[in-house]
């Protein structure tokens, strides 16, 4: 077989946009999780405030905060945004010196702008008053609250540092938990003892202060746990101040038409206006912003993500990422929006009390405002990522002239109604404006597809929605009814459009969500109900008409997961998969997975009267071919006792199951194995034609390899799970074979295995430290030498608990060791363990330990499958130095290997992983992250896919053309066709 570099379909470009906007919702979602815990929190805090002020004091209240916000956002300098760009680009690039001085460089500006306002305050608070129209009270508010300019600001840019570095989960205590909560319950706790408007301001800059000292703790530790100082040496922090400074003073304009949506207009209130108008207009204002919750969480990952593909300049994916960007956050803020709008009075009214019943109005006009700006997605950002600063600037500043102009005219008439129109109108030019500019100066464009007509239905509902709530002002059952009406409507229009099948691809395992989330082809199928959720569901005929037929010698064999998941896999790819085990594995625990499998799969016995007739029928056709293939099989195992009485007893069986594959219609036979599946395969494609591939494993190649060079002449392709492996074929059965044997590493489902979100018991400082060993109790799996460095570890005062999963052979002598050894207190065998509960068990152990040996008849392990499992848990490991092993374990790298059969060197490598938090935590991330790029199990089995596909078709490709090399988020690559 001969491959050429030009794919058939070119199918990277879908991948890796996919993988990218994958990496983009699925982050942004668990960011919109937590913001809206602390919206949540704020509007609580809000509420406890403005009903414990009369209305003129929170008025009064409300205006010195937004002088507050104003000026920290000026003291950001938007370092926070320019650094969440450079950031990532310099860390994609590698460029530890730059990242340093740039975050150094980014905390500068808080502090300096900071202090300037506090100075200028203290020094000069009379003649500001006056010029502010501010009364005492006020004034006494707003020196105690000047403190926060530089505390907000810093925080800020921490924000910004734990996204670029551990992105969306490592903010999510700190920004939407610990603050709004503690703030919460100062606040709460001044009001009940009866506390003025004062001391409620001096409990925000308590609560700031207690921040500033949680955030300046988490950027220590996590510039210490990347090991950015370390990276650095002896070399000086190179700080890009020009770059900086080129595309930040820029972003003040975008910051300042931020500030006329709310904070600014307060302020104008406050000057221009009356206190009550400043009041109900500040009062709404975090119900408003409502409608920002899904815009500003995506925009968190956004800006991270597209600066990366605008580095690599994939201009096609950057327009995908856009678009669908805009998709979700339309679809994902409309609910909220409906019930702003549809519940206005009410809320407002019973949140509030009933001086504040005048707001209604005002959050209708705001929130339509600012669903106008949820509606629009990214383009202003998208513009500055891809360079096109001055004309941003342009667009904000004219946007904000407008916005101010309209509400310096429109509050002394309009009073807080003008005020939100003059919002509104300013969002919806700003918007427009962008957009067009996006249109006219770069190679984006939205693609006229459904999500064209998602937008276009989604804004006569939202505006018809508005109409109604403004004229009728809605109660509390028909402005529900409104309300969840509207959204669905919306839902029903934009589920198609969202790809939420490959985005979130583990919801289409739940039949009520596939059937709800699945997007129609053009005949009206489902494409994505191939999961195996019973026999009637994969049996249906694939998409490309492509029938594979899987061999293996035992199923359902409960240590051969990888075998599963990937025929679980091929058939969401679209592949119609048939099982033709050569025995049935007996056994009462099988993973939930194999159900459907079992229960369809072509089971036969080793001698049957079908079985007879089926070699009569094939003799008598074909008496050559049938006496050539027999004797063929015997002459080339001759020498081995255990091929050869395989080859003579399975010979029959595989007659029949070649007949039986005739007439399943099977397009291509896969055997995993080259031991006795691929013998077996090797009959059938003599018998019928139908071609064959097999993947080699481990001891099916170190053990024996005996027929090996014909199983490889004949076969379309071969597939091994290791460059070793690969080697060892080719010096086996010479250098001609070497374009016929590709690579394809076995992988697990990143979604499976998921990061632990919680800290070890030993972590915590509540228990011991838990390793633990899956796998058949085995020689080759070496777990004696596990229980004998436990055993040492014991002796040096360093204790573990040790967890052997799994039964064999061995457990009697394993159990007797541990009593031998005395740690059997230590040592838990827990039998036999479905996936879950493997998964489960991950989750609370600090390490797992794979010693593998090579055994006394030549058995070893290729790389075994629950290192994988553990990487991508995010569990650090230490593995044998064996075979393809260091090509998963990358030692120092990615784990930490041993020599075999060497329980010192576990011993001493355990106790280094124990005592080193740091080294363990690093191991673990760049463990997870190898995995997730190159043991992959949707990306994995789409390359044998494309792989088998080719054969079938007939054409030249790479098995490596369906996926781009260069992706940086290959963790989040979905399996998906193009």
């Amino acid at each position: 077989m001969t491959a050429t570099s030009t794919p058939l379909v070119d199918t990277s470009g879908c991948a890796s946009t996919a993988g990218s906007m994958r990496r983009q919702v699925r982050g942004s979602v668990l960011l919109l999780a937590g913001r809206g815990c602390s919206i949540l929190l704020n509007l609580a805090t809000q509420v406890v405030i403005v009903r414990s002020l009369s209305k003129t004091d929170y008025g009064a209240l409300a205006y010195a905060l937004s002088i507050v916000e104003m000026a920290a956002l000026a003291a950001a300098f938007s370092m926070d945004k320019t650094f969440a760009r450079f950031g990532a680009m310099y860390h994609e690039r590698r460029e530890f010196a730059r990242l340093s001085g740039a975050f150094a460089f980014a905390c500068l500006w808080p502090f300096l702008i900071g202090s300037a306002f506090i100075g200028t305050l203290l020094l000069a608070g009379g003649p500001i008053s006056g010029w502010l129209d501010l009364d005492p009270t006020a004034l006494s508010m707003l020196l105690l609250l000047a403190w926060l300019v530089p505390v907000n600001a810093f925080a800020s840019v921490v924000l910004s540092l734990l996204t670029v570095l551990r992105g969306a989960r490592s903010v999510f205590f700190r920004k939407h938990l610990f603050g709004p909560t503690l703030k919460l319950i100062v606040v709460a706790s001044v009001v009940t003892l009866g506390g003025s408007p004062v001391q409620i301001a001096g409990g925000l800059l308590a609560v700031g202060l207690c921040g500033l000292l949680v955030d300046g703790w988490m950027a220590g530790r996590l510039l210490h746990e990347e090991g950015l100082l370390a990276r650095l040496g002896t070399r000086r922090p190179e700080i890009p101040a020009r770059e900086f400074l080129a595309f930040g003073l820029p972003m003040l304009s975008s910051d300042a038409a931020f500030l006329a949506r709310g904070t600014l207009i307060v302020v104008f209130l406050g000057w221009l206006g009356t206190a009550e108008a400043t009041a109900s207009f500040r009062a709404v204002l975090p119900v408003v912003r409502l409608n920002e919750l899904v815009i500003i969480n995506f925009s968190v990952m956004f800006t991270a993500v597209a600066s990366r593909l605008f580095a690599r300049d994939a201009t096609g994916e950057l327009a995908a990422l856009y678009r669908n960007s805009s998709l979700w956050i339309m679809t994902l803020s409309f609910p909220v929006f409906a019930g702003c709008v549809a519940l206005a009075r009410p809320v407002t009214v019973t949140m509030f009390g009933g001086a504040y019943a005048d707001a209604a109005t005002l959050l209708v006009i705001l929130a339509t405002g600012y669903f106008i700006q949820a509606s629009y997605g990214f383009n202003g950002r998208l513009l500055k990522i891809m360079g096109l600063v001055r004309e941003t600037v342009l667009i904000d500043v004219l946007a904000t002239v407008v916005t101010l102009t309209l509400a310096w005219l429109a509050i002394p008439r309009f009073g807080a109604v003008g005020a939100a129109a003059s919002v509104s109108l300013g969002i919806a030019l700003h918007c427009v404006l962008k957009a067009v500019s996006l249109r006219l100066l770069t190679d984006i464009r939205i693609q006229r597809d459904r999500g064209s007509r998602a937008t276009f239905v989604t804004t006569l509902v939202a505006a018809g929605l508005a109409t109604v709530a403004l004229v009728t002002g809605p109660g509390w059952l028909t402005g529900s009814l409104l309300a969840i009406g509207s959204s669905v409507i919306v839902l029903l229009v934009c589920r198609t459009s969202l790809e939420t099948e490959t985005i979130f691809p583990e919801l289409t395992r739940n039949p009520l969500f596939r059937r709800w989330l699945a997007s129609p082809t053009a005949e009206g199928h489902d494409m994505t109900d191939s999961t195996p959720a019973g026999a009637d569901d994969t049996q249906t005929a694939s998409p490309s008409g492509l029938r594979i037929a899987y061999m293996m010698s035992r199923f359902p064999k409960i240590t051969e997961t990888f075998i599963l998941r990937e025929m679980v896999e091929m058939q969401r790819l679209g592949g119609t998969v048939e099982v033709f085990p050569l025995r049935r594995e007996r056994t009462k625990v099988i993973h939930p997975e194999a159900a459907p499998f079992v229960e369809r799969a072509h089971f036969t016995p080793m001698m049957s009267a079908s079985i007879l007739a089926a070699n009569v029928r094939r003799f008598v056709k074909s008496p050559v071919r049938y006496v050539q293939t027999l004797s063929t099989l015997v002459r080339v195992n001759w020498g081995s006792r255990r091929y050869l009485t395989g080859a003579i007893l399975f010979f029959p069986k595989a007659v029949r199951l070649a007949e039986r594959m005739q007439q399943e219609k099977i397009d291509h036979l896969h055997a995993h194995f080259a031991s006795h599946p691929a013998a077996v395969a090797w009959v059938i494609h003599q018998l019928t034609g139908i071609p064959y591939s097999f993947t080699a494993h481990g001891s099916d190649l170190h053990r024996d390899r005996h027929m090996l060079a014909e199983k490889v002449r004949d076969a379309a392709a071969v597939v091994t799970i290791s460059d070793y492996n690969r080697r060892l074929i080719i010096d086996e059965c010479g250098p001609d074979s070497a374009d016929q044997v590709h690579v394809i590493h076995c992988g697990i489902d990143p979604h499976e295995f998921a990061p632990r979100t919680e800290p070890t018991e030993f972590e915590r400082g509540d228990g011991p430290f838990q390793i633990v060993c899956v796998g058949t109790l085995h020689e080759v799996k070496g777990q004696r030498y596990l229980l004998e460095a436990c055993a040492r570890l014991a002796e040096q005062g360093k204790p573990v608990l040790c967890h052997l999963v799994g039964d064999g052979p061995d457990q009697a002598m394993l159990e007797s060791l541990t009593n031998e050894l005395g740690i059997s207190e230590s040592v838990r065998i827990h039998g036999r363990r479905t996936g879950p509960e493997i998964r489960a068990l991950l989750q609370q152990v600090d390490l797992l330990v794979a010693p593998s040996v090579p055994t006394r008849n030549g058995r070893r392990e290729g790389i075994p499958v629950v290192l994988m499992e553990a990487m991508g848990c995010n569990v650090a490991v230490i593995g044998s130095d064996l075979s393809g092993i260091p090509e998963l374990v990358r030692h120092e790298l990615t784990g930490l290997l041993t020599p075999p059969r060497d329980s010192e060197a576990i011993a001493e490598a355990v106790a280094r992983l124990r005592d080193d938090d740091t080294l363990r935590t690093t191991l673990a991330d760049a463990g997870r992250e190898l995995v997730l790029r190159e043991f992959n199990l949707s990306r994995n089995t789409l390359k044998l896919k494309h792989l088998i596909e080719s054969l079938r078709d007939g054409a030249q490709r790479t098995v490596d053309s369906s996926v781009s090399s260069s992706d940086p988020y290959p963790q989040e690559e979905p399996a998906c066709l193009c």
